[in-house]
């Protein structure tokens, strides 16, 4: 019964990761398609983001809150904030999906001061940055590296009910 338990887990698992990649690969297609002008609108940026989460967090059974803000609107992020940005929403989200565990996700975006601040909450098992014991990923290595030419930071947090990734990006002028 105990290995019979672990092979429908796996199949469970290989499904959910089959789901998940099918979302970002149309989602991915969608994007290579387009040609990503200088600066580009940060509402229209969280737009695309939230759309491909939205799909993504569906194809797993994850439950996902972003209400929409207009705080940012007349904001644009060079193109070099928003690969950043893109690549470490992505992993945050990546990884909520594939080691948290959770059901639901709350995300909050807003700009203030000349900061891109994102709040991501999840009501997963507790993670506090690090993975002890887990080989083979690069994922958060990545993350910190993307923050670190950004000037951005990312704190790791736990509510009542919830993990809580925080990041804060400078958003510097375009020149």
């Amino acid at each position: 019964a105990p290995v019979a338990g672990r092979s429908a887990r796996w199949a469970q698992h290989r499904e959910q990761r089959r789901a998940e990649l099918l979302a970002v690969a149309r989602v991915a297609g969608i994007a290579a398609a387009k040609k990503v002008p200088d600066l580009l609108p940060l509402a229209h940026v969280i737009g695309e983001l939230r759309h491909e989460t939205q799909v993504r967090m569906d194809a797993t059974g994850i439950a996902l809150a972003w209400p929409l803000d207009d705080a940012c609107a007349d904001t644009a992020l060079t193109y070099d904030i928003y690969k950043h940005y893109l690549s470490i929403m992505r992993e945050l989200f990546a990884n909520i999906i594939r080691h948290a565990g959770a059901t639901r996700v709350r995300v909050d975006i807003r700009c203030e001061d000349g900061r891109l601040l994102s709040r991501i909450g999840d009501d997963g098992q507790r993670f506090n940055g690090e993975h002890p014991g887990h080989e083979g990923g690069h994922g958060l290595f990545n993350l910190q590296r993307r923050l670190q030419e950004l000037g951005g930071t990312l704190r790791y947090d736990r509510g009542d009910d919830a993990n809580l990734a925080e990041l804060d990006i400078p958003l510097r002028a375009a020149d």
